[in-house]
């Protein structure tokens, strides 16, 4: 076999030459644009297989001669940049205040949750003052929030709060303290998700909940209707944790001070600002708008369901309102209205029979079915002898299908399992089991 001349620059006096030939990295770079176009393009419209490739070859290339400023070229998506990020644990980014905004987008925004926990808080926390959180960006916030160390999390509160912003309050815990100036702004900010948060983060530190009823009762005047389903759930949550509190260190406590003839004006002064909350709630649930009496009739229950607050709820008021809110138009008004325990008569279900709203007895006949007990046997015998007597002295069929409507609710009430649930749909597990089983009796 011929050798090699010199004159070829790979073998010299016939020994190998061992010199490495580098990566043209200026190539590279100057065709960064067009390499990072087209792996964009293939990453977004391509099998998950392929989309790893292309992670690994932007590693390479990150860890090479491009270093990290690959990733900072415009023609990546945004979610394909954070994908690629997130793959890179070892890459330290800075934040951009298009990724900040991005935390309100649906596709992106848990992406950009997770790439702020890689960046320099220091770098983004003064952008986050120029968001409006929507549903969707307070829900990543607060999952970025939740992860970052405490020592994290009030440095970018004390950031957010020398720049006068509202967003603080996703960044608060129970040491944080809002100063008094951006408390009113708080709870008449336009932003719902703001609203909401600042009412939890009054309740983080709950040796200081007594203290803060005021401004608790303030939200509350303010804040009785709630449009986004998220935040309604979350300030039912809120409200029993107020409750429950107020039980505690207010309402027992004022039991006490009564039965034993003694004063305590901080008592006194807390369990007038209580009653208040009654009243508003009370209120709410006497309202005829949807979101604002739907509300109401939550925060109700948690106040009749826990024990000795009950006692400071007038009763005559609160069963007018529950009659009120059974012959509601709205489905889930009548379902929350009947989950309370009262007493019925055979008068009211024959009343309800008798009107000519359809859903004053749908509501009634929830109620009917609720509270079915031992106790009440006889009543519910003459609600049915009341229905079977109307039924065979009926002139017309007009008005048969009511009574049947309930008689039917005390049928399907006394099973363990229901045949039907809210009114319509089969109980899969009567199904289940039904099938089960005729199975065995095939079998057999």
């Amino acid at each position: 076999m011929r050798k090699v001349t010199e004159s070829s620059g790979l073998i010299k006096r016939g020994t190998e030459n061992t010199t490495k030939i580098e990566t043209p990295g200026c190539i590279l770079k100057d065709n960064e644009d067009l390499l990072v176009e087209t792996l964009n393009s293939i990453m977004s419209n391509s099998h998950f297989v392929i989309r790893n490739i292309i992670k690994n070859i932007v590693k390479e290339l990150v860890g090479g001669c491009l270093e990290s400023s690959l990733l900072n070229n415009v023609n990546w998506s945004v979610h394909n940049r954070t994908s690629i990020t997130l793959s890179m644990k070892s890459v330290r980014l800075s934040a951009s205040e298009g990724d900040i905004f991005l935390l309100n987008d649906k596709k992106s925004g848990d992406k950009i949750t997770k790439l702020l926990l890689l960046a320099d808080h220091m770098q983004y926390a003064k952008m986050l003052q120029e968001v409006d959180f929507t549903s969707v960006g307070a829900r990543n916030i607060r999952i970025l929030s939740s992860k970052l160390s405490n020592a994290i999390r009030r440095e970018i509160f004390a950031i957010l709060v020398e720049h006068g912003s509202l967003n603080c309050v996703f960044f608060t815990d129970a040491c944080s303290v809002i100063p008094e100036d951006m408390h009113e702004k708080c709870i008449g900010t336009k932003n719902e998700n703001v609203r909401v948060e600042y009412f939890e983060s009054l309740l983080k530190d709950q040796a200081t909940v007594e203290s803060r009823l005021g401004k608790i009762v303030r939200w509350l005047q303010y804040n009785q209707i709630l449009m986004a389903n998220e935040n309604q759930k979350r300030v039912r949550l809120l409200f029993y944790t107020v409750v429950k509190a107020m039980r505690y260190k207010v309402v027992t406590k004022y039991k006490y001070l009564v039965e034993n003839q003694l004063e305590d004006n901080k008592n006194q002064k807390s369990m007038v600002l209580f009653k208040e909350i009654i009243e508003i709630v009370l209120g709410m649930a006497e309202s005829t708008n949807y979101c604002r009496v739907l509300q109401g009739l939550h925060y109700l229950k948690v106040l009749i369901e826990t024990k000795d607050v009950q006692d400071h709820v007038p009763e005559k008021r609160f069963k007018e309102i529950i009659l009120n809110a059974l012959t509601e138009t709205h489905k889930e008004v009548r379902e929350i209205s009947a989950s309370f325990k009262m007493d019925i008569t055979a008068k009211q279900i024959d009343s309800a029979v008798k009107s000519t709203q359809n859903s004053e007895l749908h509501g009634m006949a929830l109620l009917l079915a609720d509270n079915i007990t031992e106790k009440n046997r006889d009543v519910i015998q003459q609600i049915m002898k009341n229905a079977l007597e109307r039924i065979q002295n009926a002139q017309d069929l007009s008005n048969v299908h009511k009574d049947i409507h309930v008689l039917w609710s005390v049928f399907n009430a006394l099973p363990a399992d229901r045949i039907f649930l809210e009114g319509n749909r089969i109980n899969p597990a009567h199904i289940v089991e039904t099938k089960k089983e005729s199975h065995l009796v095939c079998r057999v």
